[in-house]
């Protein structure tokens, strides 16, 4: 099972990083786990696509994708896309 996480990072004034969960979704079941490897990357690539040409400020990582907030003190969010079997449900 192919999965999304979001989180959120922000750094304090003595470079400690603190981190919020956001959300786990399910995006689709693969047949095997080569599958779902290969669509998790492509999953983030198409997601960094989609952020750089809306002019932001994104980085890709393997299967996971790092992109600038405003408006809060989380000034990064990201997006990780995992490889879960089906009978794991990740957000606990």
């Amino acid at each position: 099972m192919l999965w999304e996480h979001s989180y959120e990072v922000w750094v304090d004034s003595k470079k400690e990083h603190h981190r919020r969960d956001g959300y786990w979704k399910k995006v689709t079941s693969t047949v095997a786990k080569s599958d779902c490897d290969d669509r998790r990357v492509r999953e983030a690539r198409a997601e960094y696509y989609e952020l750089t040409g809306k002019g932001g400020g994104a980085t890709l990582a393997g299967s996971e994708v790092g992109f600038d907030q405003s408006n809060t003190r989380y000034k990064r969010g990201y997006h990780s896309f995992e490889c879960w079997p089906d009978t794991v449900d990740p957000a606990g």
